[in-house]
């Protein structure tokens, strides 16, 4: 799932753990767009997390820059180029479609699937040129004019996907699922946050062997290990029966043989 990140000027700039952290879990290139000084500015198709950053730095120090998103991409079919990276500037036109970076009127980000991609085109391409041309040329800031009416109606459209909006005039963000990152940006998704690891040492009968420096488990036997651990490796059949899984079966081998070789 393909995740975003998006920051006014004010809020405090993320760590290049976080962009290995993104990319690592989004690995088919990144993008920038940016309002500089009134300006929609945008490059993507990176692929290397060092000089996406580099930039994004660079970016983040300008005292021109209004706001930012950032995108990490995962493919969903089409191809993994330059030309299928996020961002889009609204159009119809195929090469500027492709086209890695540049200056426009409004640029689009977008996480989720919204339809279905070709080897060329992914399905962000395909939307943005069949479907947002077409509000665009009614109203070039629909996305800022919405009635509440038509804001329901564009919702269920998008269907859980997530989109930002970007002109001079400002920013939009769109879809359910978005959430503050630390007060330094909202972000589309939180799949690519490492999750900590805690370590309940209360689980087990153990004591501190100070000689030897290291815990040591107090079970007398293996049968009384194993019978310990045993619990949840059960399945219930229909009949209410128990049976043995593979790791059961496994482990008795190796107690009845008394040695380490299944």
């Amino acid at each position: 799932m393909c995740v975003i990140f998006y920051q006014t000027k004010e809020q405090e700039l993320f760590t290049y753990e976080e962009f290995v952290n993104a990319s690592l879990t989004n690995p088919h290139g990144m993008g920038w767009m940016a309002n500089i000084g009134g300006q929609i500015q945008y490059k993507k198709g990176y692929f290397n997390v060092n000089q996406f950053y580099d930039d994004y730095v660079e970016l983040r120090n300008n005292p021109e820059l209004i706001d930012i998103a950032l995108h990490f991409r995962i493919g969903t079919g089409s191809a993994i180029d330059i030309a299928n990276c996020h961002p889009f500037p609204i159009t119809s036109n195929p090469k500027r479609i492709k086209k890695s970076s540049g200056i426009c009127d409004v640029a689009i980000m977008m996480n989720g699937i919204i339809g279905k991609s070709t080897r060329e085109f992914s399905d962000t391409a395909i939307y943005v040129m069949k479907n947002l041309k077409k509000y665009y040329d009614v109203d070039r800031r629909f996305f800022l004019n919405m009635s509440r009416k038509r804001k329901i109606i564009f919702d269920n459209e998008i269907h859980g996907c997530r989109f930002v909006f970007m002109s001079r005039d400002g920013s939009k963000l769109f879809g359910s699922g978005w959430s503050d990152y630390m007060g330094k940006a909202q972000i589309s998704n939180r799949h690519w946050i490492p999750k900590p690891v805690y370590y309940d040492y209360s689980y087990y009968d153990s004591y501190y062997d100070a000689d030897n420096d290291y815990y040591m488990d107090s079970y007398n036997t293996f049968d009384e290990w194993y019978e310990r651990r045993r619990v949840n490796r059960f399945a219930k059949k229909k009949n209410d029966e128990k049976h043995k899984s593979y790791i059961d079966y496994l482990l008795n081998e190796i107690k009845e043989t008394g040695t380490g070789e299944a």
